[in-house]
């Protein structure tokens, strides 16, 4: 078999020579039939699961303590959970990772039990993020594994080294942008260096991005080339900026009109979730218009404007894809809101990574399911990953998505 995927391999090479093809759409809401007691703050995949953490205790009928992953039917447990909220999510040396409010802040899942990694740290853990062979950590803490840390530093598997003076206040989220660590959070300076909420690590010490954000960040991505930045912002440099914008590597930008609550609410605004669908950018938190367009929780941004999503909620805090859906978080309450929610667009079996673009990175990620005999290699729906599989995502792949 591998022999002739090798084969048909050099075929798809040369078809993937035209431009590649867009596969943007409007998801629809899928209806979820359980429900969260309280809302998961924190959504990521690992090992082929949808995983949530927050401060909830009961999914459905079900008890669970602060996390519980999802292989796309049911609910399951890790353990015995953990003793306090989780705030962040990711994944480290094939295991996953959670940060909170939990008795040394960041613990690690071996497949059979939790530990808390490198001793820990001595406060909340609000971000994670892995650039090569480290995990970054951030947060509120002063010390990891009992040695000074200002609100960042990074664990290699062994030991934890700093990043120069840290920060004087809380850090929420990481990105890797121009090949540079960038962090984001509540801060005002590194050191005696003035930052407005957001920097990046120049190998020896923090530097501002431009004038900053004027007010917390609490979530980054890399959306077209630029740092996407969202939180709870009005401006950067008196100019309006409205819980989110976009670093070219020169200067901040708005998106629109930005994302806001209505005249007297704009107080509780915010921006928490970040995540990249179909070649869109999709935005969570407590809002309810971009200008006057009302836009409630969960918005589309196409690279030019923002899109309401048909079926959303307010409070979405988070946000991420797991087998071809948008998955996002939601209050819970008396009137409504089960906690997560599910969309979807047409399936598109050649849009492998739901980036919204049929490429060469498509072609490499299912040849290695296929030649693993992985269950999303199973594009036919029949049960079996074998040749009739493969023949399909080729035709796919070399026609694109509409």
């Amino acid at each position: 078999m591998r022999r002739s995927a090798r084969v048909i391999a050099g075929v798809v090479v040369l078809a993937a020579a035209a431009s590649p093809a867009r596969a943007q759409c409007d998801p629809q809401r899928i209806p979820v039939d359980v429900r969260f007691d309280q809302q998961p703050v924190a959504l990521s995949v690992h090992n082929g699961e949808l995983v949530a953490g927050g401060s909830f205790t009961r999914i459905g009928g079900a008890s669970f303590a602060r996390i519980a992953r999802w292989d796309g039917s049911a609910w399951a447990k890790y353990g015995a959970g953990l003793s306090g909220p989780v705030s962040t999510l990711g994944e480290f040396q094939g295991e996953l990772i959670a940060g909170g409010s939990f008795q040394g802040g960041l613990a690690a899942w071996n497949g059979t039990g939790w530990r808390i990694v490198g001793g820990g740290v001595n406060a909340s853990v609000y971000g994670v993020f892995t650039r090569g062979s480290e995990l970054i950590v951030g947060g509120l803490f002063s010390s990891a594994g009992g040695k000074p840390a200002n609100r960042v530093a990074a664990w290699n598997g062994t030991s934890w080294r700093t990043f120069g003076d840290g920060f004087d206040r809380s850090v929420w989220a990481f990105a890797v942008y121009n090949d540079e660590l960038i962090a984001a959070g509540r801060f005002t300076a590194s050191g005696s260096r003035p930052l407005n909420c957001i920097a990046r690590w120049d190998g020896s010490q923090w530097q501002s991005l431009g004038p900053g954000l004027e007010g917390d960040v609490l979530a980054l991505t890399v959306y077209n080339n630029e740092l996407i930045a969202a939180g709870l912002f009005r401006s950067s440099a008196g100019r309006p900026m409205n819980c989110i914008a976009r670093w070219d590597g020169a200067d901040w930008r708005a998106m629109g009109e930005g994302l806001l609550s209505r005249p007297g609410w704009e107080y509780a605004s915010y921006v928490s979730g970040l995540a990249v669908y179909r070649g869109d950018l999709y935005a969570g938190g407590v809002y309810d218009r971009s200008g006057e367009v009302p836009m409630d929780g969960i918005a589309r941004w196409d690279g030019e404007s923002w899109h309401a999503l048909q079926g959303s909620m307010r409070n979405s805090r988070a946000l991420t894809v797991f087998r071809h859906e948008l998955i996002s978080s939601e209050s819970v309450s008396s009137t409504g809101g089960d906690g997560w929610a599910r969309w979807s667009c047409p399936p598109c079996i050649a849009d492998v990574d739901d980036d919204g673009l049929v490429d060469f990175t498509d072609y490499l990620a299912f040849l290695d399911m296929y030649r693993g005999g992985e269950p999303g290699a199973d594009v036919t729906g029949d049960g079996v990953v074998d040749r009739s599989d493969w023949l399909l995502f080729l035709e796919t792949y070399s026609t694109g998505c509409t």
